[in-house]
C-alpha cells in the first residue's frame, strides 16, 4: 500500500499496488525483507533474459533479475461494521491481494518465525500477508 494525490491540495488517499512492478517491488524492499528475516534471491546471469535483468527504466526490482513471479492477484470487496447493536456501518473494504512465488534465502530466523507466525503487510486483520515455505528440493530447482 501506499498514499496517493491528484493535485498538490488534495488530502492523501491510501491506496493497493496495483502493478506487477509496485507489486514486486514491495516484497522485495529491503527494509521489509530485513525485518522479515529474508532475501529473495537473483536468478543466475545466464538464465536472466536481459543482461541486466532489468526491463522497466532500470528498475532492479522489474524484469526477470530476482526469483520472484506474481502467480495471482485478486480484489476483494466487502462491507465492514462495527460490532454491537445500532452499530454504524462503514463504507466498503477493497483489499489487492497477490500471490509470489519465489526462492527465498532465511537472513535472520527469529525475525522470519514471527513474520511467519503474524504474516506481512497491512491488511494481515483480514487474513492476507501468509507465507508458506517449502524446502527446495532437485525437482524443484529451477530449469
Amino acid at each position: 500500500m501506499h498514499t496517493i494525490r491528484r493535485t498538490k491540495d488534495e488530502p492523501r488517499k491510501i491506496t493497493a499496488h496495483v502493478t506487477l512492478v509496485h507489486q514486486m517491488g514491495w516484497l522485495l524492499d529491503e527494509q521489509r525483507q530485513q525485518r522479515c528475516g529474508f532475501r529473495i534471491l537473483e536468478k543466475p546471469e545466464e538464465r536472466r533474459l536481459l543482461p541486466d535483468g532489468t526491463t522497466h527504466k532500470g528498475r532492479p526490482h522489474t524484469g526477470d533479475r530476482y526469483e520472484l513471479s506474481v502467480t495471482d492477484t485478486r480484489t476483494l470487496s466487502f462491507a465492514k461494521s462495527r460490532a454491537g447493536e445500532g452499530a454504524r456501518r462503514s463504507g466498503p473494504v477493497t483489499v489487492v491481494t497477490v500471490t509470489f512465488d519465489g526462492r527465498l534465502e532465511v537472513t535472520d530466523p527469529h525475525a522470519l518465525r514471527r513474520t511467519l507466525t503474524q504474516g506481512i503487510g497491512k491488511a494481515r486483520a483480514y487474513g492476507c500477508g501468509l507465507l508458506t515455505l517449502a524446502p527446495l528440493t532437485r525437482d524443484r530447482t529451477p530449469a
